[in-house]
């Protein structure tokens, strides 16, 4: 029996069985070095996919937005426009007055569909804006205040409009709404910065298994589930 213990005892002594031994350990350690290193960089894909869908969702409800806000706020600027000399029917042959009767009925009808369109459209901007940039309050209430101040406006254009049958010179015009125009302008600016500033944050903050992004997502699947019903609601 200790013949045989001291043949094994030589055998695992040996250089070769050694040398083995490091071979496999040596093999595990770098599967695993390799394993972990693969799904660190797995993960790391994963957060630049997810960042750059986050952001890209981002970027949409944003455009949209400015798409709709831009262009109520030139049918308004070309409702007060077509109060203007340029427009003045008195003294024009036929053919003018039919091309300028042509031009106003033209504003008047991208006006209505500018406005029924940035009705129809508000509320679901707001939704989207709230449920993409929920974790930023101060988004939501730049955006409220700033198609608050788009909608007065607009109302201002075209009772500016109506009330001005007859041409206004230029000294004139430089009183319609300006003051609602201006209000409007320091809106979007607010609204501008503010929504820089987030997507900012979200560059630097949304990363999958973070706190922040868990937080994110969590709020994500909140505003999302309260869009589809809000939606679902006034359907």
């Amino acid at each position: 029996m200790s013949e045989t213990k001291s043949l094994w005892l030589t055998i695992l002594n040996s250089s070769s069985v050694t040398a083995l031994i490091t071979t496999l350990a040596g093999g595990v350690i770098v599967a695993y070095v390799t394993s972990r290193y693969q799904d660190k960089e797995k993960e790391r894909d994963r957060a630049r996919a997810e960042t750059a869908d986050y952001l890209e969702r981002e970027r949409k409800v944003v455009e949209d937005a400015f798409n709709v806000t831009g262009r109520m706020i030139a049918a308004s600027e070309d409702m007060i426009q077509a109060t203007t000399t340029a427009f003045d029917e008195r003294h024009r042959t036929s053919s003018e007055l039919t091309t300028i009767r042509n031009k106003k009925q033209e504003i008047v009808n991208h006006y209505n569909d500018a406005d029924g369109n940035w009705h129809a459209q508000r509320t679901t901007l707001t939704l989207r804006l709230r449920m993409e940039h929920g974790a930023n309050q101060d988004v939501s209430n730049a955006w409220n205040t700033t198609s608050s101040a788009v909608t007065e406006f607009s109302d201002c254009a075209r009772i500016w409009f109506e009330q001005h049958t007859d041409p206004v010179d230029n000294d004139k015009l430089k009183e319609a709404c300006a003051s609602r125009k201006h209000a409007l302008e320091e809106k979007l600016d607010s609204l501008t910065r503010e929504i820089l500033k987030s997507r900012q944050a979200s560059s630097m903050t949304a990363k999958p298994g973070s706190y922040l992004m868990i937080q994110r997502k969590g709020r994500e699947a909140d505003w999302r589930a309260r869009t589809v019903h809000l939606l679902l609601s006034s359907s």
